[in-house]
């Protein structure tokens, strides 16, 4: 069960194939299952994801059709014509929370960052030195940082007047989930810290309780190497919460590990806790989705009955 301080998830989906280790199956499927109000706000979450991939239009009148449930005002969306990264930002007033969702990958230059493997110096005020990240991931998440940064003072400045104490929500998939890990750690460490030189003025930290910042992730890539994930573990979730993925990309050879805590989606469709920090130890659980191969591009696309991807409307369903 999620606690109730920061969190970051990485959800995992499996996909049967005739080639896959049946022991790998039996055992993965023995992990206990989440509860169900987990479950039922994950997949609210996911949504909110699976929404970034509509067109700017839909998204701010909030008519994408199915993938635009509920009622959300939102207030930005923003993107980069160099790197084409995009995403939006808007609020909830009935469940008072705010989301800051990423897209994923929807073209060429996206394609681009999410090939650029090299791995980059992360510098970042925490006590983790000689931290590394995927360098196309890292300049996604900067071609856009000033645009959420003042997106996000926007919203939260329409819902000062209105109340406080919301949720935050930071969401993606895929090379949006990689993008959103990133801009979660400059929103709690900068933008929300009133101890940070370049954070928010004092009316609007008042408005998110920074103990309720959440980070849902589908689909995600490793980000950086190990102290990268120690970082965003403790930094974003104090090291009491969950989180998940999918994507084995970069390969663990460049030094990349993904962040814990992965929930898994298995092959009778039942969403359970993986064990990826053993003894206070980082690990990839080889029960999840660390030990499927091949990796499923259906799978990967569709999580529960929601859907991921460019086409928002006319999205192939049979996946």
């Amino acid at each position: 069960m999620l606690s109730k301080s920061f969190c970051l998830l990485f959800l995992g989906a499996a996909a049967a194939f005739p080639w896959s280790d049946p022991s790998s199956k039996s055992a993965a499927d023995a992990y206990k299952a989440i509860d169900s109000d987990t479950l039922a706000m994950l997949k609210a979450s996911a949504r909110y994801a699976s929404v970034a991939y509509c067109k700017e239009d839909k998204i701010m009148d909030w008519s994408c059709g199915h993938r635009c449930t509920g009622s959300l005002n939102v207030t930005t969306y923003f993107q980069n014509s160099t790197t084409e990264m995009a995403g939006y930002i808007g609020y909830n007033e009935q469940d008072k929370q705010v989301v800051v969702s990423y897209r994923g990958s929807a073209n060429l230059e996206n394609w681009i960052l999410d090939f650029d493997f090299i791995p980059k110096s992360f510098v970042y005020p925490k006590e983790y030195p000689n931290t590394r990240v995927h360098r196309g991931f890292y300049e996604a998440a900067t071609s856009v940082s000033a645009q959420v940064k003042a997106g996000l003072a926007k919203t939260l400045s329409i819902i000062g007047s209105k109340s406080s104490d919301y949720e935050l929500l930071v969401t993606g998939h895929s090379l949006g989930a990689a993008v959103a890990t990133l801009g979660a750690l400059d929103i709690k460490q900068i933008y929300l810290n009133p101890e940070h030189e370049d954070s928010f003025e004092p009316e609007l930290l008042s408005v998110v309780d920074v103990s309720r910042i959440r980070l849902h992730n589908y689909g995600s890539p490793r980000v950086g190497d190990e102290a990268f994930a120690k970082l965003a573990y403790s930094t974003i979730t104090n090291g009491e919460e969950d989180y998940q993925k999918l994507c084995r990309s970069p390969p663990e050879a460049f030094g990349y590990l993904h962040t814990p805590h992965e929930i898994w989606i298995n092959y009778d469709e039942v969403t359970v806790d993986c064990h990826d920090i053993v003894n206070g130890t980082f690990i990839e659980d080889k029960h999840c989705n660390a030990g499927q191969f091949p990796m499923s591009p259906a799978a990967h696309v569709k999580y529960w009955d929601i859907h991921f991807g460019p086409g928002c409307d006319k999205l192939l369903y049979f996946l």
